[in-house]
């Protein structure tokens, strides 16, 4: 798959882009998820902590 080759513009989109992917891209857009979802936690736990500590 080329860079460029499929645009995201909504789910639907993406649902019919994840279609077209092989398993090599399937396993590279996987990582890249797994990744973006550990730091939107992390910082979520961080504002969290940040909250508590300015509570006490």
């Amino acid at each position: 798959m080329k860079p460029g080759d499929i645009k995201i513009i909504d789910r639907v989109s993406a649902v019919e882009a994840i279609k077209r992917l092989n398993e090599e891209d399937l396993r590279f857009l996987n990582h890249m998820i797994v990744e973006r979802l550990k730091l939107i936690f992390q910082v979520r736990a961080t504002t969290l902590m940040v909250s508590f500590t300015r509570a006490c």
